[in-house]
């Protein structure tokens, strides 16, 4: 795995994460979102690093709980799932609790947010 496949995955994150500060529904946020998907899923090498930027953001805030979830409901990677989970129940504030439940609700099949995406609605 080179740089430039780093650099891109980074780039594309960090759009997909912007996406979220500024994006007011699901059509506008999915584009981005898809890209980055898109794109992990062709470089698996790159694995642990997406990981890690994904884990970063669950336990340093803010969250990008949308993109996360999108990702995670496709990728289903456990180190993910299980850092959301650990931040779930050591978190005080009811805010970022509810956050967590949604990244962790997108690793069901039955994700009720699922049908709100183009790729995967119904």
């Amino acid at each position: 795995m080179g740089t430039e496949m780093t650099s891109n995955l980074a780039a594309l994150f960090a759009s997909a994460k912007s996406a979220c500060a500024t994006g007011a529904s699901t059509t506008e946020l999915e584009p981005s979102f898809a890209r980055l998907l898109d794109q992990i899923q062709a470089a698996p090498g790159c694995r642990d690093e997406v990981a890690a930027l994904m884990i970063d953001d669950i336990r340093t805030g803010p969250v990008p709980w949308e993109l996360i979830a999108y990702l995670m409901f496709e990728l289903r990677w456990p180190e993910v799932n299980r850092c959301a989970d650990e931040r779930l129940h050591s978190e005080r504030d009811p805010r970022t609790k509810a956050v967590m439940a949604h990244i962790l609700d997108a690793f069901d099949d039955r994700w009720e947010d699922a049908d709100m995406y183009r790729r995967w609605s119904r």
